[in-house]
């Protein structure tokens, strides 16, 4: 039995009409904090009380950055931006899109709840570039908000201001990542800046800046509503709540599941995809698409922000499950090609060594590989590891050594 949260009125909204997210409790906790005068740092504290992290990979405590944010505008006597990061470029993920296409209004007032919260001076919604059918969903939604009187000067007749503009990005991988978004936003080159500063110090025109994934923006309004407490005993440890999984590859069901932070990788796959598809036989499954990869002994790995043995980092949450009849080499050339394509080209280590790992998964590809090709890998894996200026090339090196630890002797076999 899935537990739901987030999706649990997905099939009864009608995603265009205001009126129908209303009538389904929409909107409910910003009324009750505009109505209720809630004072804007209870609500960061219930945020921080119930562990929700943030859902755009990373796990950072949303509460903690949130207190971060406005301690620096206190001090530094700043405005705070508030910014809702629905770019999501990652290969296999797609399930901040599914809540624009079934929920978006619940975006909104989850966004509207933190900029009370936060006493932001604007909410910026940061769509994908290549998605302008969401960037329209979400900009309707927000003049309909604006109609209605939940955003604006004086929101629901109160002295309480909430100002709220939906941009469409340029489309891109490392559009996701938080300061280059910022950047974007900005009107400079799509690269990620030097960190520290982070955003909740230095962000959006040098103001205190938070930037939050879709996903973790739409539990606001539920841990306001079930209560911190409550929201804290679903999951496991230090990962409370639900995530959404989206899953791909050799299942019966492929697709978009909700299910608790905690959850294993067995029960995702067999309980909720409903196993392999028949005839399959598992190899292994991609957590993330960054090299972590879990064979049949570790399928009951724990699914959670937390990094110890028996658990599996559940990034953005997705999950490739791939069968044994799929040709590595056809698998690693597509990872490659992402990696060089994606590459803003800001830093040597990663604009060269990715395109050089693409020339040796081409080659293997081809079974035209050269001798020196698998140290080759494991010293340009070096470099991208401890010199790259962003994470990035990081997860380059980290995928490629997964896949060397895991297939080594099938990618170099008979070459």
């Amino acid at each position: 039995m899935q537990e739901k949260l987030i999706t649990k009125n997905w099939d009864k909204i009608k995603p265009a009409s205001i009126e129908s997210f209303i009538n389904y409790g929409g909107y409910l906790q910003l009324k009750n904090c505009v109505y209720k005068n809630k004072k804007p740092n209870d609500i960061v504290d219930q945020i921080d009380e119930s562990g929700l992290r943030g859902r755009g990979g990373a796990g950072f405590p949303t509460g903690k950055k949130w207190k971060i944010a406005k301690q620096n505008a206190q001090k530094n006597k700043k405005d705070v931006y508030f910014i809702v990061n629905a770019d999501e470029s990652q290969p296999g993920t797609f399930k901040d899109g599914r809540v624009i296409e079934k929920n978006p209004h619940s975006i909104i007032e989850g966004a509207a709840v933190a900029s009370y919260a936060l006493e932001a001076s604007k909410v910026i919604i940061y769509v994908n570039g290549h998605h302008k059918d969401y960037y329209e969903t979400l900009k309707n939604c927000v003049n309909l908000a604006y109609e209605r009187g939940f955003l604006g000067k004086n929101i629901l007749d109160k002295n309480v201001d909430i100002e709220m503009q939906v941009v469409l990005g340029s489309g891109g991988y490392i559009f996701g990542e938080e300061t280059t978004l910022i950047n974007s936003l900005e009107g400079y080159r799509g690269e990620p800046r030097m960190k520290p500063p982070f955003p909740p110090e230095l962000g959006f025109l040098k103001n205190p800046t938070v930037v939050n994934n879709v996903e973790t923006v739409i539990n606001i309004p539920i841990i306001l509503e079930i209560g911190a407490a409550k929201y804290k005993k679903i999951g496991c440890q230090e990962s409370n709540g639900t995530k959404l999984f989206s899953v791909l590859g050799a299942v019966k069901n492929p697709g978009l599941y909700e299910a608790p932070l905690g959850i294993t990788i067995r029960d995702l796959i067999y309980d909720y995809c409903g196993g392999l598809e028949k005839s399959k036989q598992l190899d292994f499954v991609q957590v993330g698409w960054m090299g972590n990869f879990f064979t049949q002994e570790k399928l009951d790995y724990k699914l959670s922000y937390q990094k110890k043995q028996g658990n599996a980092l559940v990034g953005l949450g997705s999950v490739l499950v791939v069968d044994k009849d799929t040709d590595i080499r056809d698998l690693v050339l597509a990872w490659s090609e992402f990696f060089q394509r994606e590459s803003c080209g800001q830093c040597t280590p990663c604009r060269e060594g990715s395109y050089r790992l693409l020339n040796i998964a081409e080659r293997l590809k081809n079974k035209q590989v050269f001798e020196k090709d698998l140290q080759n890998i494991k010293d340009l894996n070096e470099v991208l590891e401890k010199t790259s200026f962003c994470p990035f090339g990081c997860f380059i090196a980290q995928c490629w050594k997964g896949v060397l630890d895991l297939k080594q002797k099938e990618l170099f076999k008979n070459l």
